[in-house]
């Protein structure tokens, strides 16, 4: 594998490892707020399920302390491996890039800015990692977006709103309706979380071998392995056959 000026191959793994375990919560969590409702629809029916509805819901606070936990290593790990990215473009012939590898993070901090200014990052990257190196080092700014980056932007926002909703709710219930609708909306709240997931997944992943990629070809060095080296399909040698990095 061509060797990067600051590896990310073991960022990458990590953050897709917390991804993986925060997917799983997500999914047990669904799981819990099914049985969750159907109590509740059972009991607003005059049924007794007051020991099966205790104890749900303190699995499912427990399960909430886990999660919110596994928020902020999926935040901490995931910026640390997005200003790895962002620091490795320099040195990959990708000049005249907006974002530095610290404000590619910070952004995320800034209130409304944070709505657009991260994606924008993300997509900044994303381009400028691409393998197909011409002698010009701005043509990156001519590659196409990936169809997931907005697509996992939108769930992103979705999730926050959905979120948001779930915590104003969850301090005004009290009655049994009030109650289904809180689990209604973590209902939702927790599928898209999980699609929000399996999205970023594929991001980091698929960021990290374009970005390997693309320092075989400004490197002009094969990347260790057959014709079936997993990142192979990104690698694709500049027109003339030449490196072309000055």
């Amino acid at each position: 594998m061509t060797s990067l000026p600051y590896p990310i191959i073991g960022r990458m793994r990590l953050v897709l490892g917390v991804l993986a375990l925060s997917a799983l919560g997500d999914l047990l969590s669904l799981y819990l707020g099914k049985i969750y409702f159907e109590a509740l629809e059972r009991w607003k029916a005059g049924e007794d399920v007051n020991d099966e509805w205790v104890a749900v819901d303190e699995t499912w606070g427990a399960l909430g302390n886990v999660q919110f936990l596994l928020t902020i290593a999926c935040a901490i790990t995931f910026f640390l491996w997005q200003y790895r990215i962002v620091r490795n473009l320099p040195a990959l012939f990708a000049d005249g890039r907006k974002f530095t590898p610290g404000w590619a993070v910070a952004w995320w901090f800034f209130p409304i800015a944070n709505l657009w200014k991260p994606y924008q990052a993300m997509r900044e990257a994303w381009r400028a990692s691409s393998p197909r190196l011409t002698s010009t080092p701005t043509d990156w700014k001519k590659e196409e977006n990936s169809a997931m980056l907005p697509l996992w932007w939108a769930l992103w926002i979705v999730s926050n709103v959905l979120g948001a909703e779930v915590t104003r709710l969850s301090f005004r219930a009290d009655t049994t309706d009030e109650y289904i609708t809180l689990n209604e909306f973590a209902l939702a709240f927790s599928g898209v979380n999980v699609l929000a997931t399996f999205a970023a997944m594929y991001i980091v992943y698929h960021l990290t071998m374009r970005l390997h990629a693309r320092a075989e070809v400004v490197f002009n060095r094969p990347i260790a392995g057959s014709e079936n080296d997993p990142m192979r399909p990104y690698g694709e040698a500049p027109a003339n056959g030449m490196n072309t990095h000055p």
